[in-house]
């Protein structure tokens, strides 16, 4: 029997697919600052990405003449976002719409690799429920990086689910070619979840002496990587940035994520993991299900069951080990939660059978959707404001209006936070190296602040942005050419934020 293709599967559940693509429209609109519901997103590394999308777009090459240290794909999907729409975030949102559509269509699929169409529709309704913790205001790295996991988590369970499974399809070799690819171009050491799988593929089709296949897929798989490699790679040689953004996308990351004393490493480790455990136990133990009892129990192949359950360990040292660690990290681990729900759906319809009628399957997505916007409280107060006029003195507008009034200005951000979000309102292209200032510490990339440095010393710009909690604050505070070129237009004293008895407070300069 001929093997259904992707769409022909959609295609037999068009009414689970049309539900769950309705909900999934409006599950982003409200629970993604990226919509065009909200007047902006103000997280600091959302703003990073599209506004060095946005230089890069503009004919400013990545790394030597904008610089982050994330992979350059997140700037290209940002770019292409800026190109569709330059002033908003409507076409990163159009982006982010069509990778969460993908993404659930994808839990739908591999949920129906064990279980029946109703148990999996409300996977894919429960999973958005567990992600939206941890997508923050949404467009992370995190979450596009999970949606190609999940794409090629399907494949992977597709092919280990038969024991004697012999011959691998290469075409599918080559999807997770581009998929790591992507991945290692976005954050490179992410690419973890994709070496135990493919390894055991590809052992499978040697202990099985499919030795043609076994050729034909880790050339389908090379010819996958090379698809993003060598266009991204070429257009940093044409430019010559190739050696730049080794020094900062692989030797920076190196430092900046390398791990302490094994000690401090296992300390670390189990402090971050009691922590993830304390902040959601329920998500916790699906996914330790997902993650050890699914691979045990469902996955017929004895090579694949180890595979699965080596890519889920290595995967949770990579994110809770390494000497820096941010709250949204936990989001790529939580692609485990599909196959322990599916464990948990696979015990419970032992004893229930289910029949759902269309009715029923929408009252399902409404109250999927309705606990969704409830996680989030984007429409309460406390810097998650939906119109501009509810908070008009939020540090970004307060001082944007001042910006607005200069013809074509420029901006420097000494710190993070906030103002990275004044180059988004402003609609400002950077017209500086480090126009922004990562979390780096001054030993660690001392180059930034050393030019950053000369910016004020030559009035490079003509505003500055500045607050009391970033890493270089002190240096510039006492910078006499800061006080000589510049002076303070205003101030935001951010009360929510408070670090022992001081608060947060942004400051905001002009060129004399």
């Amino acid at each position: 029997m001929k093997e259904k293709t992707i769409f022909q599967e959609l295609a037999s559940d068009k009414k689970y697919i049309i539900i769950l693509s309705i909900f999934t429209f409006f599950f982003l609109f409200f629970t993604s600052k990226m919509s065009p519901l909200y007047p902006i997103n103000e997280w600091s590394d959302i703003n990073v990405y599209f506004n060095i999308g946005k230089a890069a777009m503009e004919g400013r090459t990545l790394y030597t003449e904008s610089f982050d240290h994330k992979g350059p794909l997140i700037f290209i999907i940002y770019g292409i976002g800026y190109l569709i729409s330059n002033s908003t975030f409507l076409g990163v949102f159009i982006i982010e719409l069509i990778g969460w559509l993908i993404l659930i269509y994808t839990i739908f699929l591999t949920a129906r690799i064990y279980l029946q169409r109703e148990f999996s529709f409300l996977i894919s309704l429960i999973v958005p429920a567990f992600l939206i913790k941890y997508t923050h205001t949404g467009g992370s790295a995190e979450e596009f990086i999970l949606i190609m996991s999940v794409v090629s988590l399907y494949f992977f369970y597709r092919f280990f689910m038969d024991e004697d499974t012999t011959v691998h399809n290469p075409k599918y070799m080559f999807l997770h070619g581009i998929l790591f690819s992507m991945v290692f171009f976005i954050k490179l050491n992410l690419v973890i979840f994709w070496v135990f799988p493919i390894l055991g593929i590809l052992i499978c089709l040697l202990i099985h002496k499919e030795y043609k296949n076994l050729l034909h897929n880790i050339l389908s798989f090379i010819l996958g990587v090379f698809v993003i490699a060598v266009p991204i790679c070429l257009y940093l040689y044409i430019n010559n940035a190739l050696t730049e953004a080794f020094n900062v996308y692989i030797l920076l990351n190196m430092k900046y994520g390398s791990p302490l004393s094994a000690s401090d490493t296992m300390n670390h480790t189990f402090m971050r993991t009691y922590s993830f455990f304390r902040n959601d136990i329920v998500g916790f133990i699906i996914m330790s299900i997902g993650a050890l009892y699914f691979p045990i129990k469902h996955i017929k192949n004895k090579i694949g069951k180890v595979s699965m359950i080596l890519c889920a360990l290595s995967l949770f040292f990579i994110l809770f080990s390494p000497r820096t660690f941010h709250f949204y990290y936990p989001l790529s681990f939580y692609i485990f939660i599909i196959p322990g729900l599916i464990s948990i759906s696979l015990f419970i319809k032992r004893y229930v059978y289910i029949s759902y009628s269309g009715k029923l399957l929408c009252l399902f997505a409404t109250l999927a959707l309705l606990v969704g916007i409830s996680s989030k409280n984007f429409f309460g107060l406390g810097g998650y404001e939906i119109t501009r006029q509810i908070d008009p003195n939020s540090p970004e507008f307060q001082f944007s209006r001042i910006i607005e009034t200069e013809k074509n200005p420029t901006l420097l951000n000494l710190g993070s936070g906030y103002g990275n979000s004044i180059f988004t309102i402003c609609n400002i292209t950077p017209n500086v190296k480090y126009f922004l200032t990562p979390n780096i510490y001054y030993n660690m990339y001392p180059q930034m602040r050393d030019e950053q440095t000369k910016y004020i010393e030559n009035k490079e710009v003509d505003f500055i942005v500045v607050d009391n909690f970033s890493f270089n604050y002190q240096h510039f505070r006492n910078l006499q050419a800061f006080k000589e070129n510049y002076i303070l237009m205003d101030t935001f004293v951010n009360k929510r934020i408070v670090f022992g008895d001081e608060f947060s407070t942004y400051y905001l300069y002009r060129k004399r």
